[in-house]
């Protein structure tokens, strides 16, 4: 089952018939499916409660469900388990890693995360786009409640941070609208421009859907 949706998964991302939005949206529930069996797998295996405090939560442009041929998992594993949850982390990561996959994670309890949101732009500006896959959907809704509240009371502090981040990136990248090979993530309207948008927007407002690149546009690694 878990090697079918391993492979189901590499066919998607080597569709070259599938473009733009449609391409990371259709690799997006792909991957989903696949971290979901390895999940429950490792549930199984190491006999946890199927009401187990521990969740998976999708982050980044993945958390946002637009997944790039190219890009990173970037994952987190929310837990309130006094035991075993490194056991219970490396039966997820492990097959991520023996798969090629490039993984971004984090091991950590709602108020780890809340402090390291606090402390870190990075994180921060991450966890708005947490995005629950599979697990107690509680400890999601407690991540993604306190990154919203803790953006809101830190945004006049973390947005001219953020914008200096990003006019510096910009300036090594350059303008995607004048090179001939422009950096489509970080370059001056790219991406990352557009998903850092986004995450500003958020901040206002938590029911704020997300928005990405037209399913006319090339693939890319955003």
């Amino acid at each position: 089952m878990i090697e079918e949706l391993l492979a189901h998964r590499s066919d998607v991302a080597a569709d070259e018939r599938l473009v733009g939005r449609t391409a990371c949206e259709t690799l997006s529930r792909a991957t989903d499916a696949w971290l979901v069996a390895l999940f429950e797998r490792a549930v199984a295996e190491l006999g946890l409660a199927p009401d187990a405090k521990v969740a998976l939560v999708a982050v980044g442009g993945y958390g946002r469900g637009l997944l790039a041929p190219h890009s990173d998992l970037d994952l987190l594993l929310i837990h309130d388990m006094k035991k075993r949850v490194g056991e219970f982390a490396e039966r997820l990561w492990y097959p991520i890693w023996d798969a090629g996959v490039k993984l971004g994670h984090g091991v950590l309890t709602t108020k780890e995360a809340a402090k390291l949101a606090r402390d870190e732009l990075d994180a921060a500006t991450a966890q708005l786009t947490a995005r629950h896959l599979v697990g107690d959907e509680s400890l999601t809704t407690k991540l993604r409640t306190a990154a919203i509240s803790n953006w809101s009371e830190r945004a006049s502090s973390w947005l001219p941070l953020l914008r200096e981040r990003v006019e510096f990136r910009q300036a090594d990248a350059g303008e995607v609208a004048f090179l001939l090979e422009p950096d489509l993530k970080e370059g001056r309207a790219g991406c990352a421009t557009s998903m850092r948008c986004t995450g500003r927007s958020t901040s206002a407002s938590p029911s704020t859907t997300s928005t990405a690149p037209d399913s006319r546009s090339p693939r890319t690694s955003c």
